[in-house]
């Protein structure tokens, strides 16, 4: 039964879009079929007689403007040369984006192939490289402060009152670890915020969003753009020093000098471990209540245990005070 209705609900949605994307992109498609990206949104992939493009629509109101908002930055680097990132075609009217049912609709060149699982950091940091070299002075682009507020923004969704009772639960059996990456949060926040320098144009979850067609490498759904040094990418190696060798190696060969920075890493971690719970809390609270209890179920295997884990035991071993590199 679920099946079904997740059939007819898809039909739904592939009939209405196909009936807006004329109107608004001057389309018509011939076939539309989902893409299975990202957690945020929907993405179609849309045939047309004339190509085919990606159509990728953000309901959620905890997410939908910082989507928004990355257009302009990843149209600028399309725009700069960089072909592994998908051009933003833009509306009838010269527009990024466009409302749908309620949500923020963009359309994207065509990218052939499937994201990586498996990939030479190499590869990956080529194409990071192109990026870091961007000048970012025209461009209206969130900055990073290394700020901890993110801590009060989860202890306030955990006080929502339709928080489902399973996601309660999650939360107070991790209760006092979640106080003890709060602590840590807060004291790697107080010493990055002394040096705002080094800032460059970031993805955010490049590894995650990595793809290729046995040919061509992409870097795709760029929603978290941001200025911000280097390790905001590379934080998720940091559980392996090879792997960090290897980025320093990497970068270094297309003529950035970069060398880790703890004190930077561990910031990153502990932030990024908030970043994903409230991702979850917002979405739990945002989505109808059968989608909500399978993301509270998700939430709840994400603090028993996770890959970030392994990334947090490293930054465990670190000291509040230390700086440098790894």
């Amino acid at each position: 039964m679920e099946r079904d209705a997740a059939s007819a609900g898809a039909q739904r949605d592939t009939r209405a879009l196909a009936a807006f994307l004329p109107s608004a992109y001057g389309l018509n498609p011939k076939n539309i079929s989902p893409a299975r990206r990202g957690f945020y949104g929907e993405t179609w992939k849309i045939h047309t007689g004339g190509g085919d493009y990606f159509a990728k629509i953000d309901f959620w109101p905890c997410h939908k403007e910082s989507y928004r908002a990355s257009l302009p930055i990843v149209q600028y680097m399309a725009r700069r040369g960089l072909a592994f990132v998908p051009k933003v075609i833009e509306t009838l009217r010269g527009q990024l984006c466009c409302a749908f049912q309620g949500g923020v609709l963009a359309l994207f060149a065509y990218v052939p192939g499937d994201l990586l699982e498996d990939y030479a950091l190499e590869d990956l940091y080529g194409c990071l490289s192109r990026v870091y070299t961007l000048k970012t002075d025209s461009l209206a682009l969130e900055t990073e402060d290394f700020s901890d507020e993110i801590v009060r923004a989860c202890a306030n969704l955990a006080r929502e009152p339709g928080l489902p009772e399973s996601a309660q639960m999650a939360l107070r059996e991790r209760e006092r670890a979640i106080a003890h990456y709060a602590g840590r949060l807060a004291q790697f926040s107080a010493l990055c915020q002394k040096d705002l320098s080094g800032f460059h144009i970031t993805h955010g979850d490049a590894g995650g969003n990595f793809m290729s067609d046995g040919q061509h490498f992409f870097l795709v759904d760029w929603d978290s753009v941001k200025l911000a040094p280097i390790e905001r990418d590379a934080w998720v190696f940091m559980n392996d020093p090879a792997q960090l060798r290897a980025i320093v190696r990497a970068l270094a060969q297309n003529g950035i000098a970069f060398q880790p920075r703890w004190e930077r890493l561990c910031y990153y971690c502990y932030f990024y471990f908030f970043s994903y719970l409230e991702g979850y809390l917002a979405s739990i609270l945002s989505a109808p209540e059968a989608r909500g209890a399978k993301i509270a179920a998700d939430m709840a295997e994400y603090l028993a245990g996770s890959w970030i884990y392994e990334r947090l035991e490293a930054a465990e071993h670190a000291k509040a005070v230390q700086a440098g590199k790894p």
